[in-house]
Protein backbone atom coordinates (compact mmCIF):
# COMPACT_ATOMS: atom_id res chain seq x y z
CA UNK A 1 0.00 0.00 0.00
CA UNK A 2 1.64 2.99 -1.07
CA UNK A 3 1.75 6.06 1.76
CA UNK A 4 -0.59 8.32 0.05
CA UNK A 5 -2.83 5.62 -0.13
CA UNK A 6 -2.57 4.98 3.34
CA UNK A 7 -3.12 8.34 4.79
CA UNK A 8 -6.42 8.50 2.81
CA UNK A 9 -8.03 5.74 4.30
CA UNK A 10 -6.81 6.92 7.48
CA UNK A 11 -8.66 10.18 7.06
CA UNK A 12 -11.76 8.23 5.52
CA UNK A 13 -11.77 6.35 8.97
CA UNK A 14 -11.26 9.72 10.97
CA UNK A 15 -13.59 11.40 9.20
CA UNK A 16 -16.58 8.43 9.56
CA UNK A 17 -15.98 7.85 13.26
CA UNK A 18 -16.39 11.75 14.22
CA UNK A 19 -19.45 11.74 11.17
CA UNK A 20 -20.86 8.49 13.11
CA UNK A 21 -20.58 10.28 16.61
CA UNK A 22 -21.75 13.70 15.36
CA UNK A 23 -24.96 12.11 14.20
CA UNK A 24 -25.32 10.05 17.53
CA UNK A 25 -24.86 13.39 19.92
CA UNK A 26 -27.76 14.87 17.62
CA UNK A 27 -30.15 12.22 17.78
CA UNK A 28 -29.52 11.73 21.69
CA UNK A 29 -29.61 15.92 22.32
CA UNK A 30 -33.03 16.17 19.83
CA UNK A 31 -34.67 13.85 22.86
CA UNK A 32 -32.74 14.51 25.79
CA UNK A 33 -32.85 18.77 25.68
CA UNK A 34 -36.46 19.50 24.51
CA UNK A 35 -37.19 16.73 27.91
CA UNK A 36 -34.88 18.34 29.92
CA UNK A 37 -37.45 19.52 32.17
CA UNK A 38 -39.16 16.74 33.06
CA UNK A 39 -37.51 13.99 31.37
CA UNK A 40 -40.57 12.12 30.11
CA UNK A 41 -42.37 13.14 26.76
CA UNK A 42 -45.54 15.12 27.04
CA UNK A 43 -46.04 14.41 31.03
CA UNK A 44 -46.09 16.69 33.89
CA UNK A 45 -44.49 16.24 37.34
CA UNK A 46 -47.69 15.39 38.68
CA UNK A 47 -46.30 14.54 41.97
CA UNK A 48 -44.77 15.38 44.52
CA UNK A 49 -41.89 13.86 44.45
CA UNK A 50 -41.40 13.29 40.56
CA UNK A 51 -39.21 16.92 40.93
CA UNK A 52 -36.62 15.14 42.79
CA UNK A 53 -37.41 12.08 40.40
CA UNK A 54 -36.64 14.12 37.32
CA UNK A 55 -33.61 15.80 38.85
CA UNK A 56 -32.11 12.72 39.77
CA UNK A 57 -32.31 11.39 35.65
CA UNK A 58 -30.76 15.23 35.04
CA UNK A 59 -27.70 14.36 37.19
CA UNK A 60 -27.04 10.86 36.13
CA UNK A 61 -27.76 12.21 32.10
CA UNK A 62 -25.26 15.31 32.12
CA UNK A 63 -22.79 13.84 34.42
CA UNK A 64 -22.36 10.52 32.22
CA UNK A 65 -22.81 12.77 28.86
CA UNK A 66 -19.86 14.83 30.08
CA UNK A 67 -17.34 12.03 30.44
CA UNK A 68 -19.06 10.20 27.96
CA UNK A 69 -17.99 13.28 25.03
CA UNK A 70 -14.77 14.11 26.82
CA UNK A 71 -13.81 10.62 26.46
CA UNK A 72 -14.73 10.48 22.96
CA UNK A 73 -12.86 13.72 22.18
CA UNK A 74 -9.59 12.13 23.57
CA UNK A 75 -10.30 9.20 21.41
CA UNK A 76 -10.70 11.32 18.29
CA UNK A 77 -7.61 13.34 18.89
CA UNK A 78 -5.53 10.05 19.52
CA UNK A 79 -6.76 8.63 16.71
CA UNK A 80 -5.96 11.56 14.50
CA UNK A 81 -2.35 12.14 16.26
CA UNK A 82 -1.10 8.87 16.59
CA UNK A 83 -1.99 7.14 13.37
CA UNK A 84 -0.12 5.48 11.09
CA UNK A 85 1.74 8.25 8.54
CA UNK A 86 4.04 5.46 6.50
CA UNK A 87 2.98 1.78 5.36
CA UNK A 88 5.91 0.50 6.85
CA UNK A 89 5.91 2.44 10.63
CA UNK A 90 5.66 0.41 13.50
CA UNK A 91 3.56 0.65 16.43
CA UNK A 92 5.14 1.72 19.82
CA UNK A 93 4.58 -0.65 22.69
CA UNK A 94 3.65 1.42 26.16
CA UNK A 95 4.17 -0.35 28.70
CA UNK A 96 2.09 2.06 31.18
CA UNK A 97 4.14 1.88 33.88
CA UNK A 98 5.72 5.37 33.76
CA UNK A 99 4.54 8.09 36.20
CA UNK A 100 3.33 10.39 33.12
CA UNK A 101 1.94 7.05 32.04
CA UNK A 102 -0.42 6.45 34.68
CA UNK A 103 -1.97 9.68 35.77
CA UNK A 104 -3.97 9.28 32.53
CA UNK A 105 -5.44 6.42 34.50
CA UNK A 106 -5.52 7.59 37.97
CA UNK A 107 -6.30 10.95 37.55
CA UNK A 108 -9.73 10.25 35.40
CA UNK A 109 -10.13 7.22 37.58
CA UNK A 110 -10.58 9.30 40.58
CA UNK A 111 -12.43 12.44 39.40
CA UNK A 112 -15.31 9.32 38.26
CA UNK A 113 -15.29 7.92 41.68
CA UNK A 114 -16.12 11.35 42.80
CA UNK A 115 -18.92 11.42 40.14
CA UNK A 116 -20.24 8.38 41.03
CA UNK A 117 -19.90 9.57 44.98
CA UNK A 118 -22.69 12.26 44.26
CA UNK A 119 -24.60 10.28 42.09
CA UNK A 120 -24.89 7.89 45.39
CA UNK A 121 -25.87 10.52 47.49
CA UNK A 122 -28.34 12.06 45.28
CA UNK A 123 -29.81 8.81 45.15
CA UNK A 124 -29.89 7.55 48.07
CA UNK A 125 -31.81 11.30 49.02
CA UNK A 126 -34.39 10.76 46.66
CA UNK A 127 -34.83 6.82 47.77
CA UNK A 128 -35.00 7.85 51.32
CA UNK A 129 -37.85 10.35 50.45
CA UNK A 130 -39.99 8.21 47.93
CA UNK A 131 -39.62 4.67 49.39
CA UNK A 132 -38.28 5.38 53.10
CA UNK A 133 -40.54 8.19 54.19
CA UNK A 134 -44.56 7.91 54.82
CA UNK A 135 -46.44 11.34 55.18
CA UNK A 136 -48.67 11.22 57.72
CA UNK A 137 -52.76 11.35 56.09
CA UNK A 138 -56.60 10.99 57.20
CA UNK A 139 -57.40 7.26 57.51
CA UNK A 140 -60.07 8.15 54.48
CA UNK A 141 -56.85 8.66 52.32
CA UNK A 142 -55.88 5.23 52.42
CA UNK A 143 -56.63 3.32 49.22
CA UNK A 144 -55.72 -0.78 48.13
CA UNK A 145 -54.59 -1.41 44.48
CA UNK A 146 -55.10 -5.02 43.94
CA UNK A 147 -53.72 -6.16 40.33
CA UNK A 148 -55.06 -9.63 38.44
CA UNK A 149 -54.41 -10.45 35.06
CA UNK A 150 -55.60 -8.36 33.66
CA UNK A 151 -57.14 -5.42 35.30
CA UNK A 152 -56.77 -2.98 38.35
CA UNK A 153 -58.84 -2.58 41.61
CA UNK A 154 -58.56 0.49 43.61
CA UNK A 155 -60.73 0.04 46.70
CA UNK A 156 -61.82 3.39 48.39
CA UNK A 157 -63.05 3.60 52.37
CA UNK A 158 -66.80 4.61 52.16
CA UNK A 159 -68.96 7.15 54.15
CA UNK A 160 -67.47 5.69 57.08
CA UNK A 161 -64.26 6.79 56.26
CA UNK A 162 -62.74 3.49 57.30
CA UNK A 163 -61.39 1.04 54.77
CA UNK A 164 -62.25 -2.88 54.86
CA UNK A 165 -65.88 -2.09 55.75
CA UNK A 166 -69.15 -3.18 54.22
CA UNK A 167 -69.34 0.48 52.49
CA UNK A 168 -65.79 0.25 50.64
CA UNK A 169 -66.27 1.64 47.29
CA UNK A 170 -64.67 -0.38 44.18
CA UNK A 171 -63.43 1.67 40.86
CA UNK A 172 -62.08 -1.14 38.21
CA UNK A 173 -58.98 0.47 35.93
CA UNK A 174 -60.16 4.11 37.48
CA UNK A 175 -58.21 5.55 40.34
CA UNK A 176 -60.01 8.97 41.60
CA UNK A 177 -57.86 11.18 43.82
CA UNK A 178 -58.08 15.00 45.20
CA UNK A 179 -55.35 17.11 44.36
CA UNK A 180 -52.61 18.57 46.95
CA UNK A 181 -53.51 15.32 49.31
CA UNK A 182 -51.21 13.04 50.68
CA UNK A 183 -52.66 8.83 49.84
CA UNK A 184 -51.22 5.79 51.05
CA UNK A 185 -51.76 2.78 49.10
CA UNK A 186 -51.91 -0.88 49.41
CA UNK A 187 -50.89 -2.65 47.10
CA UNK A 188 -50.74 -6.21 46.73
CA UNK A 189 -51.27 -8.88 43.53
CA UNK A 190 -53.91 -12.20 43.29
CA UNK A 191 -52.56 -14.48 40.77
CA UNK A 192 -48.50 -13.22 39.66
CA UNK A 193 -46.25 -10.43 39.81
CA UNK A 194 -47.30 -6.86 38.58
CA UNK A 195 -45.96 -3.60 38.67
CA UNK A 196 -48.28 -1.13 39.74
CA UNK A 197 -46.54 1.98 37.45
CA UNK A 198 -48.07 6.14 37.13
CA UNK A 199 -45.27 7.44 34.66
CA UNK A 200 -46.64 10.72 35.50
CA UNK A 201 -46.13 10.31 39.26
CA UNK A 202 -43.07 9.05 38.51
CA UNK A 203 -43.69 6.05 40.59
CA UNK A 204 -43.18 2.22 39.71
CA UNK A 205 -44.09 -0.29 42.07
CA UNK A 206 -43.79 -4.37 41.69
CA UNK A 207 -46.80 -5.80 43.59
CA UNK A 208 -45.85 -9.34 44.90
CA UNK A 209 -48.31 -12.22 45.63
CA UNK A 210 -48.85 -12.75 49.03
CA UNK A 211 -47.06 -9.36 50.05
CA UNK A 212 -48.94 -6.10 50.65
CA UNK A 213 -46.41 -3.03 50.25
CA UNK A 214 -47.51 0.14 51.49
CA UNK A 215 -46.29 3.04 49.28
CA UNK A 216 -47.20 7.00 48.91
CA UNK A 217 -48.10 9.93 46.63
CA UNK A 218 -49.28 13.34 46.72
CA UNK A 219 -50.90 14.45 43.18
CA UNK A 220 -50.31 18.43 42.33
CA UNK A 221 -51.65 18.79 39.28
CA UNK A 222 -55.11 18.28 38.87
CA UNK A 223 -57.02 17.69 35.59
CA UNK A 224 -59.01 21.17 35.67
CA UNK A 225 -55.65 22.82 35.96
CA UNK A 226 -54.57 21.06 33.12
CA UNK A 227 -57.51 21.94 30.95
CA UNK A 228 -57.31 26.16 32.42
CA UNK A 229 -53.52 25.81 31.09
CA UNK A 230 -54.51 24.44 27.64
CA UNK A 231 -57.39 26.42 27.10
CA UNK A 232 -55.10 30.03 27.56
CA UNK A 233 -52.50 28.58 25.67
CA UNK A 234 -55.62 28.15 23.03
CA UNK A 235 -56.64 31.95 23.44
CA UNK A 236 -52.85 33.06 23.17
CA UNK A 237 -52.87 31.38 19.67
CA UNK A 238 -56.18 32.83 18.17
CA UNK A 239 -55.32 36.32 19.39
CA UNK A 240 -52.18 35.70 17.76
CA UNK A 241 -53.22 34.51 14.89
CA UNK A 242 -55.87 37.04 15.12
CA UNK A 243 -53.70 39.68 14.48
CA UNK A 244 -52.14 37.98 12.38
CA UNK A 245 -55.20 38.18 10.31
CA UNK A 246 -55.87 41.58 10.91
CA UNK A 247 -52.70 43.23 9.70
CA UNK A 248 -52.90 40.86 6.68
CA UNK A 249 -56.73 41.80 6.07
CA UNK A 250 -57.13 38.01 5.19
CA UNK A 251 -61.42 37.94 6.40
CA UNK A 252 -61.35 34.16 6.38
CA UNK A 253 -58.83 34.04 8.59
CA UNK A 254 -59.84 36.27 10.53
CA UNK A 255 -63.30 34.72 10.88
CA UNK A 256 -61.87 31.38 11.59
CA UNK A 257 -59.81 33.09 14.39
CA UNK A 258 -62.38 34.36 15.93
CA UNK A 259 -64.65 31.12 15.85
CA UNK A 260 -61.33 29.49 17.74
CA UNK A 261 -61.10 32.29 19.97
CA UNK A 262 -64.48 32.38 20.88
CA UNK A 263 -64.60 28.14 21.49
CA UNK A 264 -61.65 28.75 23.41
CA UNK A 265 -63.56 31.12 25.60
CA UNK A 266 -66.11 28.81 26.16
CA UNK A 267 -64.12 26.03 27.10
CA UNK A 268 -63.67 24.22 23.98
CA UNK A 269 -60.70 23.91 21.88
CA UNK A 270 -60.35 23.44 18.03
CA UNK A 271 -57.87 22.03 16.26
CA UNK A 272 -56.77 25.37 14.60
CA UNK A 273 -55.24 26.87 18.05
CA UNK A 274 -54.52 23.06 19.83
CA UNK A 275 -50.87 23.52 20.91
CA UNK A 276 -47.71 21.46 22.10
CA UNK A 277 -49.38 18.24 23.74
CA UNK A 278 -53.19 18.91 22.60
CA UNK A 279 -52.16 19.03 18.98
CA UNK A 280 -50.09 15.74 19.03
CA UNK A 281 -53.10 14.06 20.68
CA UNK A 282 -56.18 15.87 19.61
CA UNK A 283 -57.17 13.26 16.99
CA UNK A 284 -57.00 10.64 19.97
CA UNK A 285 -59.46 12.36 21.93
CA UNK A 286 -61.24 13.86 19.38
CA UNK A 287 -64.16 11.06 19.66
CA UNK A 288 -66.55 12.30 17.51
CA UNK A 289 -64.20 13.70 14.55
CA UNK A 290 -65.55 17.68 14.48
CA UNK A 291 -62.08 19.08 14.64
CA UNK A 292 -63.09 20.14 17.91
CA UNK A 293 -62.24 19.29 21.75
CA UNK A 294 -65.45 19.73 23.94
CA UNK A 295 -65.44 19.86 28.01
CA UNK A 296 -65.54 16.16 28.02
CA UNK A 297 -63.17 15.31 25.94
CA UNK A 298 -60.61 17.68 27.82
CA UNK A 299 -61.77 15.89 30.99
CA UNK A 300 -60.89 12.61 29.76
CA UNK A 301 -57.14 14.05 27.80
CA UNK A 302 -56.48 15.62 31.39
CA UNK A 303 -56.15 11.97 32.73
CA UNK A 304 -53.04 10.12 33.77
CA UNK A 305 -52.26 6.61 32.35
CA UNK A 306 -51.61 4.11 34.81
CA UNK A 307 -49.59 1.12 33.63
CA UNK A 308 -48.67 -2.44 34.27
CA UNK A 309 -44.69 -2.68 33.90
CA UNK A 310 -44.42 -6.54 34.18
CA UNK A 311 -44.87 -8.82 31.82
CA UNK A 312 -47.49 -10.41 33.57
CA UNK A 313 -48.99 -12.75 30.79
CA UNK A 314 -51.00 -12.58 27.07
CA UNK A 315 -53.13 -10.34 28.45
CA UNK A 316 -50.69 -7.97 29.52
CA UNK A 317 -51.12 -4.98 26.97
CA UNK A 318 -54.82 -4.64 27.98
CA UNK A 319 -53.97 -4.13 31.58
CA UNK A 320 -53.96 -0.46 31.79
CA UNK A 321 -56.41 1.82 33.73
CA UNK A 322 -56.78 5.71 34.06
CA UNK A 323 -55.87 7.82 36.91
CA UNK A 324 -58.35 11.15 37.28
CA UNK A 325 -57.05 13.96 40.01
CA UNK A 326 -59.70 16.32 40.84
CA UNK A 327 -60.23 19.90 42.95
CA UNK A 328 -61.37 19.15 45.86
CA UNK A 329 -65.06 20.35 44.88
CA UNK A 330 -65.35 17.57 41.89
CA UNK A 331 -63.93 14.94 43.95
CA UNK A 332 -66.60 15.44 46.57
CA UNK A 333 -69.01 15.01 43.34
CA UNK A 334 -67.80 12.27 42.55
CA UNK A 335 -67.41 10.60 45.90
CA UNK A 336 -70.82 11.66 46.06
CA UNK A 337 -71.67 9.72 42.65
CA UNK A 338 -70.48 6.85 43.85
CA UNK A 339 -71.70 6.77 47.37
CA UNK A 340 -75.25 7.89 46.94
CA UNK A 341 -78.42 5.53 46.71
CA UNK A 342 -77.52 4.89 42.97
CA UNK A 343 -73.70 3.62 43.94
CA UNK A 344 -72.92 -0.06 42.57
CA UNK A 345 -73.59 -2.23 45.03
CA UNK A 346 -70.65 -4.59 45.00
CA UNK A 347 -70.24 -8.33 46.61
CA UNK A 348 -67.11 -9.01 48.82
CA UNK A 349 -67.33 -5.64 50.28
CA UNK A 350 -66.10 -5.83 53.85
CA UNK A 351 -63.58 -8.84 52.91
CA UNK A 352 -60.14 -8.62 53.72
CA UNK A 353 -59.30 -9.72 49.65
CA UNK A 354 -60.52 -7.71 47.24
CA UNK A 355 -63.43 -8.91 44.71
CA UNK A 356 -62.33 -10.84 41.19
CA UNK A 357 -62.61 -8.85 38.08
CA UNK A 358 -62.89 -10.31 34.28
CA UNK A 359 -62.25 -8.76 31.18
CA UNK A 360 -65.54 -8.80 29.76
CA UNK A 361 -66.91 -7.03 33.20
CA UNK A 362 -66.69 -3.49 34.23
CA UNK A 363 -67.36 -3.80 37.90
CA UNK A 364 -66.38 -6.53 39.79
CA UNK A 365 -67.77 -9.78 41.22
Amino acid sequence: MSKERSSTTSYVVFAATVITFILFALTVFSVVMPNRVTWMMDLPQASSYAYHIDGLFGLITYLVGFWFILSEIVLFYFIFRYRRKTPDQKAEYVSGEEPHEKQWISLPHILVIVCDIVLVVATIFVWYKVKQTLPPTKPENVIKVIGQQWAWTFQYPGPDKVLDTDDDVYCVDELHLKVDTVYHFKLSSKDVLHCFSIPAFRIKQDSVPGRTITGWFEPIISGEQQVARWLDGAINVANKQLENAGKSKNTKAEMTAKKALQSAKDGKIRKLVATDYVRRVFDQYDTNGDGVLDGGELSEMSGYDIQCAEICGIGHGLMKGRLYVHSESEYNKWQASVTGKNAIKVSGAGKKEAPSVSLSESVPQ
